[in-house]
């Protein structure tokens, strides 16, 4: 059989674009970025994609710290779900023992601390450290059940009187709760989620405008942002059932919910951080070389209007991802489909207009189909 010689080393060619975009590390940045370490700086495990995108964080503390979920239940495998989470969403995570909510004090405010499992004992003295942690400006996930009287269930009521709010349970309601309308920002915010398929059993409950609720079945809220009024203080988002992380996942509203808490602690992080820069940063895509989906992340750091292209070497555009959309300030990310693309480099250029300026930065990326 006959082989085509431009087949047959086009394959070598894409590799060898790889290496000499991977080596350089911003050979396409198109200016200085402060926040771009080398690719040998800061870990060991140069390898790993975890790794690897972890460089480009502003310091060396996990993303996302998971409470695990396992010990109560072999079959609540709730911890590893966001472990895989976080994984897509290209954020180191950790999952420690449920022992961990004692003290959060090793837990930076930076980092989105999610507590997998309803069924965790939440004792006071767990409740209070939850309650410190947000104080500094810690961000939550907790997962309650559908008992009402569950001490995870408990600490959020407690948690949002004890910081400015008001919110109360209105009792069990039994069933398949589906379809369970998805709103209040967390339906668009990365994915557009409309509906979750599995909802079984939830707690009711209601609050006053410190609460805004995001799943809603029959007139009744199941889930809920917390959003404190002192902006000091971090967020608590919390759903009432766990079995439509465990049974039925929807990947699309958990990445939801985890951008919304690491978008604002990104913005905490960069806050609090001594001679944080004023402008911003645009991230390696990642998986890098990709077929066919990859995710582009950039950091804003005041509100700008932000236009996100994709083109190939000769310089033609192939994609607009983002038209002159106003942002604000936070971690952002955008997929990017390569439907109808052949393999090769392409380059992607993030446009960025607000009060200081106007500023430009540009990547690569490699297809490879």
């Amino acid at each position: 059989m006959e082989i085509n010689n431009e087949k047959k080393w086009m394959p070598l060619t894409l590799i060898f674009l790889f290496m000499i975009v991977f080596v350089s590390g911003n050979l396409f940045a198109g200016g200085d970025d402060a926040r771009t370490p080398s690719l040998t700086q800061g870990t060991t495990e140069n390898s790993s994609p975890r790794a690897f995108f972890k460089q480009f964080r502003s310091t060396g503390d996990v993303d996302v710290v998971i409470i695990e979920s396992q010990s109560i239940n072999s079959g609540h495998s709730m911890d590893t779900v966001w472990q895989r989470t976080a994984g897509r969403l290209n954020l180191s995570s950790q999952i420690y023992s449920q022992a961990y909510l004692d003290s959060l004090s090793r837990v930076p405010a930076q980092s989105v601390l999610i507590i997998a499992s309803g069924l965790i004992d939440i004792s006071d003295a767990r409740r209070d450290s939850i309650l410190t942690f947000v104080r500094r400006g810690g961000n939550v996930y907790l997962q309650a059940e559908y008992t009402c009287t569950y001490t995870t269930n408990l600490a959020f009521v407690a948690l949002v009187d004890s910081l400015g709010g008001m919110f109360e349970t209105e009792g069990t309601v039994s069933g398949q709760l589906v379809p369970m309308l998805v709103s209040g920002g967390l339906n668009s915010n990365y994915n557009k989620v409309d509906t979750l398929d599995y909802f079984w059993y939830g707690c009711a409950g209601s609050g006053d405008s410190t609460v805004t609720p995001f799943l809603t079945y029959n007139g009744q809220h199941f889930g809920y942002v917390f959003t404190p009024p002192d902006d000091r203080y971090g967020k608590i988002i919390s759903t009432t059932d766990q079995d439509w992380i465990r049974t039925l996942a929807s990947d699309e509203l958990m990445e939801n919910i985890l951008y919304s808490l690491y978008s604002r602690a990104t913005t905490i992080r960069e806050e609090n951080r001594p001679g944080a820069p004023s402008g911003f940063v645009l991230r390696q895509n990642y998986p890098n070389p990709f077929n066919p989906v990859t995710t582009i992340s950039y950091d804003l750091f005041i509100d700008s209007k932000v236009t996100l292209t994709v083109y190939d070497m000769t310089g033609r555009e192939i994609r607009t991802l983002i038209n002159g959309q106003s942002q604000v300030p936070g971690a952002h990310m955008v997929r990017f489909e390569s439907s109808g693309l052949s393999s090769g480099l392409y380059l992607y250029k993030l446009a960025v207009d607000n009060r200081q300026g106007s500023f430009t930065r540009t990547r690569a990326m490699i297809l490879l189909k």
